[in-house]
């Protein structure tokens, strides 16, 4: 037996047949019950009215017997009860009772039998009395049942609403871990190509690396070279005197005396008639610069305004 309050699981088809078991069952009992309840009332009213029908004689008759305990219903005879005068119960009116039901004509004629009919219609009162309670429990054990088997019915449509959604969350997750597995597998290839592109390079990196340190070496020597040197234009380009002379005064109007630190001085390119060549002036490094500094005062000076001062810009 289950406990009042356990909640059996049923599916919706056995709810419903257990639903129409309990209605059809409790349709019978009111059948039954009233059918019976009918039966005893036809009695109780046979019994009525032959009691009240009957002369003096038979009333006082069946006082006595039914206060002394029923003295007669020893009779070895079953003696009939007589009427005062000539009139009795003929045998055709005593016929048997009807399957479904008693007749007038079939009332009880002797004590004895009046007496066990009225104990049978007391316990049959009593049946039907406690019948009467079985069915109004079963009415509420039915009641209860039926909460019970909605309330199932209700966390079952809830479980699967609940299982209906983590289903869908797991077939989300599933496709979120084959996309990330798809993605995890190109990333490989392509950290394997990188790899593979690593490798190459640092075979390249290897193989220039010595051709690089002599070329940074050169690059490192021209420019130390080149800080020494300073380009002249517009310095009158004739094999005399005269432009070396005016090289000097231009170089001492900017730093009065550097022109002694003059190391050597070169033409740079072919001779050309309508434009002076490049002239370049190696000196030592500090010279260089202190000119650089004061390139702009020979805008100052007509003998100078032409000539323009820079660094060596030359090719190597």
């Amino acid at each position: 037996m289950y406990a009042e309050d356990t909640f059996i699981v049923l599916s919706e088809d056995d709810e419903s047949a257990l639903n129409n078991k309990i209605v059809t069952t409790v349709h019978h009992l009111d059948d039954w019950f009233r059918d019976n309840n009918l039966l005893l009332n036809v009695a109780k009213t046979h019994l009525i009215k032959f009691f009240y029908q009957a002369p003096s004689v038979m009333k006082r008759k069946f006082h006595n017997s039914y206060n002394e305990g029923y003295k007669a219903s020893g009779d070895a005879d079953g003696q009939r009860i007589k009427t005062g005068d000539s009139s009795c119960v003929s045998a055709q009116n005593s016929s048997a009772v009807s399957k479904s039901y008693i007749s007038a004509d079939a009332a009880p004629i002797t004590m004895r039998e009046f007496h066990i009919m009225m104990a049978t219609l007391n316990d049959f009162t009593t049946n039907i009395t406690s019948i009467r309670d079985d069915i109004s429990t079963i009415r509420a054990t039915q009641q209860k049942l039926s909460i019970q088997v909605s309330q199932c019915a209700a966390d079952i449509r809830k479980h699967d609403l609940m299982l209906s959604s983590k289903v869908q969350d797991f077939q989300t997750a599933n496709r979120i871990s084959a996309a990330l597995s798809t993605e995890v597998s190109e990333i490989k290839v392509t950290v394997s190509d990188v790899q593979n592109q690593a490798a190459i390079f640092s075979t390249d990196v290897a193989s220039l690396q010595t051709s690089t340190n002599h070329i940074d070496c050169i690059e490192i020597l021209d420019r130390i070279r080149r800080s020494h040197n300073i380009m002249i234009r517009h310095v009158p380009d004739k094999q005399d005197s005269a432009s070396d002379d005016l090289t000097v005064r231009a170089i001492d109007f900017l730093s009065p005396g550097s022109s002694q630190d003059i190391v050597a001085t070169s033409r740079l390119g072919d001779a050309e008639k309508r434009m002076p060549r490049l002239l370049l002036v190696t000196f030592n490094p500090i010279i260089t610069r202190k000119l650089l500094r004061n390139k702009k005062m020979l805008s100052t000076t007509d003998n100078f305004r032409t000539f323009s001062i820079s660094d060596d810009v030359s090719p190597q």
